[in-house]
């Protein structure tokens, strides 16, 4: 069986596993999900997956320099483009919660962060980290 939650329904997670899946229970019944799909911040609101960012690549969205260690709230994708849907945009590493990245920019309008992680500039959704 199979389900979309959407962004503002609520289900109970009833377990997390070290491979990055959450067992959930939703309208009684039981799913599992990406944990990194996930979020217990219940004013989350969902970026604008079309996103697009001004690094010379033909993306617009504007980001706020920032100087700060973050570490997921329990694991992120990390993405070439913050985009979601983009093309271009592929999921090159996974942040686990624990690994501490430099966050160099944030976009509040649509969610976005900017970090560094191993030399490279990836971005992920800011909802998914917390501080170091």
């Amino acid at each position: 069986m199979q389900a979309t939650l959407a962004n503002g329904e609520t289900a109970t997670r009833t377990g997390v596993s070290d491979s990055g899946w959450s067992r959930i229970v939703y309208n009684g019944q039981t799913y599992y999900a990406v944990s990194s799909y996930l979020t217990t911040d219940l004013n989350y609101r969902t970026p604008d997956t079309g996103a697009q960012a001004d690094d010379g690549d033909g993306l617009k969205t504007k980001f706020t320099e920032v100087n700060d260690s973050v570490t997921a709230k329990i694991e992120v994708n990390l993405r070439t483009m913050p985009s979601v849907t983009h093309p271009d945009s592929a999921v090159v590493a996974t942040l686990r919660n624990g690994e501490v990245v430099t966050r160099t920019g944030i976009n509040e309008e649509y969610g976005w962060s900017r970090v560094e992680y191993n030399g490279q500039t990836l971005y992920c959704i800011s909802s998914y980290l917390t501080g170091a």
